[in-house]
């Protein structure tokens, strides 16, 4: 996933936690995808305004996905999900290596997405 990808990810999960005028820059600048001056303009400030509540925002969102890490659970839930279904779709040894994963998964709680393969 792109970097852009990854910061819309956690956004969606953690935006709420922004102030409202940092939701508003974020929104400007990378869902309506405006030129930092354009946010500038729109939020009635200067450049460098603008550029330190994009900067807090993302200093924001990246200290609560530390914190929390929800994104990376998802993704690696994700993971999971894909692997089982790839496996469920192949041979028999693969059915038995899906029941593992399952398993595992079970008796981990679902913690993380250990033992996927490619």
């Amino acid at each position: 996933m792109d970097q852009l990808g990854h910061l819309m990810m956690v956004y969606d999960a953690y935006g709420e936690q922004l102030t409202p005028r940092q939701r508003q820059a974020f929104g400007l600048r990378y869902a309506a995808d405006l030129s930092l001056a354009e946010v500038a303009a729109e939020l009635c400030t200067s450049r460098p305004a603008a550029a330190y509540l994009l900067r807090r925002a993302r200093q924001t969102l990246q200290r609560l996905e530390k914190e929390i890490g929800a994104v990376a659970a998802a993704s690696a839930h994700r993971q999971l999900l894909e692997a089982l279904n790839s496996l469920v779709n192949g041979d028999s040894a693969d059915l038995a290596q899906a029941r593992e994963l399952i398993r595992e998964q079970l008796r981990t709680g679902g913690e993380g997405a250990a033992g996927i393969t490619d």
